[in-house]
């Protein structure tokens, strides 16, 4: 068995795809009769491409076997939107711009609101919750 884990990617699809395109290329050169790939969380925030990386990593559970683990960055955004003002300040920006929101950098509450009621139905339908349940790495 072959296990392949892969941490911390916040938002960078740039760089994740080309490290599941090696792990194909492993895959091929040095055959094993089982691989896995774990993400180990921290899938959104801070980088550009957060939504991007959850269709990545949403592929990658339909043709690989794949464990993802909730990291920290992960939770906050399942939190209530009382905590939207706060997860902003740990990346939360760039993963609203992503799903093609538009945030204040100061917003009211009716705006908080908003924000979070976009994200859920964002989320939903991108099946946001396949992706990010699991586990939750520490």
């Amino acid at each position: 068995m072959r296990i392949y884990a892969i941490g911390d990617i916040h938002g960078r699809a740039d760089l994740l795809k080309p490290l599941l395109l090696q792990i194909e290329v492993d895959c091929k050169l040095y055959p094993s009769r089982r691989s896995i790939v774990v993400f180990v969380g921290d899938y959104i925030d801070r980088g550009p491409a957060s939504r991007d990386v959850l269709d990545l990593l949403l592929g990658c559970e339909q043709t690989k076997e794949a464990v993802f683990l909730r990291g920290n960055h992960d939770t906050f955004v399942m939190s209530e939107p009382a905590v939207l003002d706060e997860w902003r300040l740990w990346g939360g920006l760039e993963t609203l711009v992503s799903y093609g929101l538009k945030p204040s950098i100061s917003p009211d509450a009716l705006e908080q609101t908003q924000l979070a009621r976009h994200l859920a139905r964002s989320r939903r339908s991108s099946r946001w919750s396949t992706c990010a349940t699991g586990f939750v790495a520490a």
